[in-house]
């Protein structure tokens, strides 16, 4: 067994030659590019799990510095640890067979010399099959990834996307409550696609409502320099005419060619693009809704590591023989998870209709 790149585990099956092409199939693969690509969009963090009940939390400052107390001695600072949640995984495995008949080949010979048209397919096909399984983990992955937004506005499951927040509300929620007092809200709803006057007005009640965002200590979540507008597709060409409509495309300093940068109203807004809203999943359930927009505070998001994905073993492609069929079994078998913890306070999401 072998570890390639160090993201993938290879097994093989003994057989020189299919082993060492799918050994070269996988060094020249570029792991999880989609999964990689909306992880960073979003701001998650990629976490290698110690165990597999392993959880996460948060930890609530205090307030400032008190007086001296007449003894001279100071006072006594406690860290308010907050609820943890456990982790959310999927275990998953896709496999290919290679024919019968190529499988007794490969059994005794050492090359392909004098194997016939159908062998010589069968095995030319062998590094494309590789790159699909490894592109089915990469997808599934990205699935989750945006899940966890696109499932946010109520509680579905008990783990993972459409999970409930450490105190048991849905991450993008009209009362999320602080220790200190007081609640504070992350959704803003209604039509938004009616006409420019109302996307304007959303996008505005967003920005309001992450800077009214407020920690268990009470004091306001810091603000980013650069908001991150994250819309599907179908509605990107919406929101970048309501970022020009009521504001400006940077053009100055170093961002003087970021196009996908505006200033709207004194406040600079990033957009990105989440193509997998409103598509279909692995199981044929769309993923969220092309009306859904979220408000972004990566720097928040990042810091406190608010968004999670992780693994507790690296995706594993193995080669063996069905013991049944006689059949050379090529599969992938990973495990995919992505959660929050304690983003509400990062994402305002936009519930269009």
């Amino acid at each position: 067994m072998s570890r390639i790149e160090s993201t993938i585990t290879f097994e093989g099956a003994g057989r020189e030659l299919l082993d060492a092409l799918v050994t070269k199939t996988i060094d020249s693969l570029e792991y999880m590019p989609e999964h990689n690509q909306y992880a960073s969009k979003l701001g998650f963090t990629d976490t290698t799990l110690l165990n597999p009940d392993q959880k996460f939390g948060k930890v609530a400052f205090g307030g400032g510095a008190r007086n001296v107390a007449e003894t001279g001695k100071g006072n006594l600072r406690s860290l308010n640890n907050m609820a943890k949640k456990g982790i959310y995984q999927q275990e998953v495995k896709e496999e290919y067979r290679l024919s019968y008949m190529s499988t007794q080949w490969l059994r005794q010979n050492k090359s392909l010399a004098g194997a016939s048209d159908a062998i010589l397919a069968d095995m030319a096909k062998v590094p494309k099959l590789i790159q699909d399984l490894n592109k089915s983990v990469d997808i599934r992955n990205a699935e989750e990834v945006v899940k966890v937004l696109a499932k946010g506005f109520s509680i579905t499951a008990p783990e993972g996307p459409g999970s409930a927040t450490p105190k048991a509300l849905s991450l993008i929620n009209s009362s999320h409550t602080i220790d200190a007092g007081g609640t504070f809200s992350n959704i803003v709803t209604g039509a938004v696609y009616t006409n420019l006057a109302t996307g304007i007005a959303q996008l505005q009640a967003a920005l309001d409502k992450a800077k009214a965002a407020k920690d268990e200590n009470g004091k306001k979540i810091k603000q980013p320099k650069v908001y991150t507008l994250a819309v599907s597709r179908e509605r990107n060409t919406f929101w970048r005419q309501v970022l020009n409509n009521k504001g400006s495309a940077s053009a100055t300093g170093t961002n003087q060619w970021v196009l996908n940068q505006f200033n709207f109203e004194g406040n600079m807004v990033e957009i990105v693009d989440l193509d997998l809203l409103g598509d279909t999943d692995v199981n044929g359930v769309t993923i969220g809704s092309t009306e859904y927009a979220f408000l972004l505070n990566l720097e928040y998001i990042k810091s406190a590591e608010a968004l999670k994905t992780y693994r507790l073993y690296e995706p594993k492609v193995k080669i063996f023989e069905d013991a049944d069929t006689d059949e050379l079994v090529i599969s992938i078998r990973a495990v995919v998870g992505a959660d929050h913890y304690y983003a509400e306070y990062g994402v305002v999401g936009i519930q269009g209709s």
